[in-house]
């Protein structure tokens, strides 16, 4: 259950960073409205990246673990256990455990819409990953789906805003 509740949130960041990507950063500080030309890398980004990729990997993998060890698989664990004693589906338990999961943590350091999107992001690990059990191959199917829909948004994304579609 923590594999597959650290992939997907592992799998939405890199979502939210191929959106970035594409269209830029929405707040107009970056690479969207009012940024200045870019004045390229000099090339040695990409090569830098493939040398360090493993370590990048790692670090990268540490938040959505410490997350989801710490939040989501607690919420989906108590969840069950709360509609065995209250009566009630779990799935309504587990989703409002994950809110007042994300309240608690995002409400101090961000506003009220933040917090929104911290517990869309939460619910969504601990929907898929409260049917994880063990011995089966959830983890991997959960992985490839997912990779195959970032690669799908980025490959359609990217032919949108060559041909015009999308875009400024």
């Amino acid at each position: 259950m923590w594999l597959v509740s650290t992939l997907v949130l592992t799998l939405e960041a890199a979502l939210a960073v191929v959106l970035i990507v594409l269209f830029g950063d929405v707040r107009g500080t970056g690479t969207g409205a009012g940024a200045g030309p870019d004045t390229g890398g000099g090339g040695f980004g990409i090569v830098f990246g493939v040398v360090l990729l493993p370590l990048l990997l790692g670090v990268v993998m540490v938040p959505p673990a410490v997350v989801s060890a710490a939040l989501v698989v607690p919420s989906v664990l108590l969840g069950e256990r709360f509609a065995g004693r209250a009566g009630g589906p779990p799935l309504v338990w587990q989703l409002l455990l994950t809110a007042v999961a994300a309240g608690l943590v995002i409400e101090p350091f961000g506003n009220w819409r933040e917090c929104l999107v911290g517990w869309a992001g939460l619910s969504v690990a601990a929907l898929i990953a409260r049917r994880a059990r063990p011995g089966e191959r959830y983890a991997l199917r959960v992985f490839l789906w997912g990779l195959f829909v970032v690669v799908a948004v980025l490959v359609f994304g990217g032919l949108g805003e060559a041909t015009g579609l999308i875009g400024d």
